[in-house]
């Protein structure tokens, strides 16, 4: 998701929010499906059979992948990208010490920032694993893990959207 979020930003200048929105709220529909595709791959074709046809699936992003088109500004940048790391590569040790910022975490808003997206994190993988193991523990079957699941790739969508929306009506800065 992470270099189709980065190609998309350069084709949106206007409502780049609600584009970044809409992209990432459409993963809640794999979020949605997908608990009832494993489900079903499970029943159906075991363990081995599920993961294989599961990898398949997956292995096909790497084809879609292909389809993402780089605006012309991203190889002049990566052409300086790539001259800029060869220089680094021929520094000496002291000055690669200075190259990395310690006094960014001076900025209260840059540490506050980082821990809430590591927090974050930390807490979306969380709550996919927490939650089928607490529906079973509340003896409520297969299939209500299969929806509290898909509920939360559903509010994922609605989420996303709502607040790329938002973002785009310039009510407050899009950094905040």
């Amino acid at each position: 998701m992470a270099p189709s979020a980065t190609v998309m930003n350069f084709y949106f200048k206007e409502k780049r929010s609600f584009a970044n929105g809409v992209m990432v709220g459409s993963s809640g529909f794999c979020g949605m499906g997908f608990p009832y595709l494993y489900r079903f791959l499970f029943d159906t074709f075991s363990l081995h059979g599920a993961l294989l046809i599961i990898g398949a699936i997956f292995f096909n992003t790497c084809a879609a992948s292909l389809c993402l088109r780089q605006p012309p500004m991203l190889t002049q940048r990566k052409r300086v990208r790539e001259k800029r790391r060869e220089s680094l590569i021929n520094m000496s040790a002291e000055d690669r010490k200075r190259i990395v910022k310690v006094g960014l975490f001076e900025n209260k808003r840059f540490t506050i920032y980082l821990m809430a997206v590591c927090f974050q994190l930390a807490n979306f993988g969380g709550n996919l694993v927490a939650l089928p193991g607490q529906v079973r523990s509340l003896q409520l079957g297969k299939e209500t893990i299969a929806l509290s699941v898909s509920l939360v790739g559903a509010s994922e969508i609605v989420c996303r959207i709502f607040l790329g929306w938002v973002g785009d009506l310039n009510i407050m800065k899009r950094t905040t």
